[in-house]
């Protein structure tokens, strides 16, 4: 997971809309992969290198901030992600 220190500091959580519409936040792992391949100027990633199941056969576009299913093209509305105060995760 991106953790921020100094000022303002928090934990970096990405996020995707599931099937019932309902914003549902990736694993620590999917959201730490995913901050190092944006800081490396990815401008999409697949999801398998992270060995999460649930996203194994998805890619993140970046520049259009959705999650594309690799086999059919089918993309996922929005991903997105979001600074999260420290505190809430004590």
């Amino acid at each position: 997971m991106a953790v921020q220190h100094g000022p303002g500091a928090g934990v970096v959580v990405w996020e995707w809309v599931n099937d019932l519409g309902q914003w549902a936040p990736y694993s620590p792992a999917v959201c730490g992969y995913l901050e190092t391949q944006l800081a490396a100027g990815a401008t999409s990633t697949p999801l398998a290198p992270t060995h999460d199941q649930m996203v194994q056969c998805y890619d993140v576009d970046f520049q259009l901030m959705k999650q594309i299913r690799r086999n059919t093209g089918e993309t996922i509305d929005k991903t997105t992600q979001q600074k999260q105060n420290q505190e809430k995760h004590r």
